[in-house]
């Protein structure tokens, strides 16, 4: 996709500073006493090139345009939480000397210093940050209050505080929420999602179901409102929420655990909340790093990091080509005017008005725009499809795109053709009559 459009500027530069080149260089007697051979040639090279240029031109805005509207689709998805005010920091415990069971109650000293700190309305361990794309997921065989159904529910799994959902902003739909007392002395539980409860059990009451998972049978005492959990553009998949104070006692617990983020609701810009958050943590423990300092909005910003390049560099490309198409259009009504000078003059001393003069030269712009848009929407729409892998929420032929294009390429062409237009409007016919 770069090479094409690298390509396509390169040919933009070429077919738009050419006629303006040449233009820069005709003498204006050649006009009013020249009606060479050559001129009607040139004329019709610089045509030709003019209108090859409106049509890259058009192929890159269009690009533009596309890229422009997904990433407005992709910043306007409902993630299901809130994202504003919530700093991201991540420890690691590894290398630490934290045997067994003593990194879960240092989380929990962790979780509830940092969730005290002032500023702070409320904060949770999470075991990957959400949107950036990290995740596990695995399957597990499911029993209903110890009768096993013998099917097979695939599901995301998440490790959480108790207060990940207050922290998050995230509804709990049925059932409760989990909570401190769900310890490793406690039953073992887990919250579901909605889309969980869907695709697994469409015909039960979730709530008090057991199903085992790695050693242990976990009952389901809650279901969520569905959130985006790995990607902004991922369909929401079934997601198990397990608190960290019962997870780390499965054999999971060094791999999964050992470099778990915080996450912040701040009332205060994160920023300010910071570092009192180092602090904090430093007090408890100044052996344990902290690795990651982030937020949620911009994990979620570099989870779109990609379309956001696309569209800044096409939206770029397309600029420029859109002015070389300005110039090179204007270069070719101004060598179009000097040629026809005396015969602008001619036209007015037989009764011809300033505005029938204009009307002529913005008529031959216009014309070339639309030569140059009639062979552009082929490879327009061709080209798009190309990119349609890359794009979300439009079509690859999406008219408004492809008209918005259209019209501001005619709209450049009249502002292009303006000026040699009023020059030709303002031709001396006693000037002109006497040079011929």
């Amino acid at each position: 996709m770069s090479f094409a459009l690298g390509l396509s500027l390169l040919t933009a530069v070429l077919s738009g500073l050419f006629p303006a080149l040449r233009a820069g260089r005709v003498d204006p007697l050649y006009g009013l006493k020249s009606r060479g051979a050559a001129a009607p040639s040139r004329l019709r090279s610089g045509r030709i090139l003019v209108a090859a240029q409106i049509a890259i031109s058009l192929v890159l805005l269009t690009g533009a345009a596309l890229f422009v509207r997904s990433l407005i689709n992709l910043t306007h998805i409902d993630p299901g939480f809130r994202s504003e005010n919530l700093l991201l920091v991540q420890l690691s415990i590894r290398g630490s000397g934290y045997p067994d069971a003593q990194p879960a109650e240092y989380y929990a000293r962790v979780q509830d210093a940092l969730g005290a700190l002032p500023g702070v309305s409320a904060a949770s361990l999470v075991e990957f940050p959400l949107l950036a794309g990290s995740g596990s997921s695995g399957g597990f065989n499911a029993f209903s209050h110890g009768a096993a159904t013998g099917k097979s529910m695939d599901t995301r799994r998440l490790s959480v505080g108790e207060t990940f959902f207050t922290t998050y902003g995230v509804p709990i739909v049925r059932g409760r929420a989990l909570a401190a007392s769900d310890n490793e002395n406690a039953p073992k539980v887990i919250v579901v999602n909605e889309t969980f409860v869907r695709k697994h059990l469409p015909d039960r009451d979730p709530i008090g179901l057991t199903i085992p998972v790695w050693d242990a049978d976990w009952q389901i005492v809650g279901v969520c409102r569905d959130i985006k959990y790995s990607t902004i553009k991922e369909e929401i998949e079934p997601t198990s929420y397990f608190p960290f104070r019962q997870r780390f006692y499965s054999r999971f617990q060094k791999t999964h655990l050992g470099a778990p983020y915080f996450a912040l609701r701040t009332v205060l810009p994160p920023s300010v909340v910071l570092p009192a958050a180092r602090n904090a943590i430093k007090a408890i423990d100044p052996a344990v790093a902290v690795t990651n300092v982030t937020t949620q909005e911009a994990v979620r910003a570099r989870g779109i990091g990609r379309e956001t390049l696309f569209a800044v560099l096409c939206s770029s490309l397309a600029g420029i080509g859109l002015l070389l198409a300005c110039l090179g259009l204007y270069g070719l009504m101004a060598f179009n005017v000097t040629r026809r000078t005396s015969e602008f003059g001619i036209r007015m001393a037989l009764g011809a008005d300033r505005r029938m003069i204009s009307r002529l030269v913005l008529r031959e712009a216009v014309f070339l725009t639309a030569v140059g848009l009639a062979l552009a929407a082929p490879a327009t729409i061709a080209c798009a499809g190309l990119i349609q892998s890359q794009l979300y929420g439009v079509a690859p032929g999406d008219p408004w795109s492809l008209s918005a294009g259209s019209l501001l390429l005619i709209a450049v062409a009249v502002f292009a053709a303006w000026l040699p237009a009023r020059r030709a409007s303002h031709v001396n016919p006693l000037t002109a009559l006497r040079a011929e």
